[in-house]
């Protein structure tokens, strides 16, 4: 019971902070930049990122079922994640060990993904296709010293 209160009240929590933000945001970006960074913010976080949107679930047509499951997912991958990333061993090449978590974590995003996709019917598959919006190509997160220089010209 203490855990059931304690995930409605973070879901409550995390629901509150969203309107709070996107009440914000709707202030200062147009229609088209707020309808791309939602789309892009899908797209990098996946359903994990919009499971406790309403709107979103309504949107995707997603059972309780769904939701739960997909929440589920969305948990054991979070702390999969957090178990691939750590420091440096002692001796190795920070910019190696970063890429490393990276490949690391960017696997266990794609399993979720999969896995995610797998309990979607054919039509919710689509529309979280259209919901994502056009593809969108970002430089690796990596430490600075292990960004590759831009040459003088």
């Amino acid at each position: 019971e203490v855990a059931q209160a304690a995930g409605a009240s973070s879901k409550a929590d995390l629901e509150r902070q969203i309107r709070t933000g996107r009440g914000a945001i709707d202030q200062i970006l147009t229609v088209e930049q707020l309808q791309r960074l939602q789309q892009i913010m899908l797209r990098l976080e996946g359903p994990c990122l919009a499971i406790h949107d309403t709107h979103f679930a309504r949107e995707m047509g997603l059972s309780r079922e769904q939701q739960q499951e997909i929440a589920s997912i969305c948990r054991q991958v979070a702390m999969d994640i957090r178990k691939a990333i750590r420091p440096p061993m002692p001796g190795e090449d920070a910019c190696t060990a970063s890429l490393a978590i990276r490949t690391r974590v960017e696997r266990k995003q794609l399993q979720r993904d999969v896995r995610i996709e797998g309990l979607l019917s054919q039509q919710q598959r689509d529309k979280l296709d259209r919901m994502q919006g056009p593809e969108i190509a970002l430089e690796p997160m990596l430490p600075p010293p292990c960004r590759p220089s831009v040459a003088a010209e």
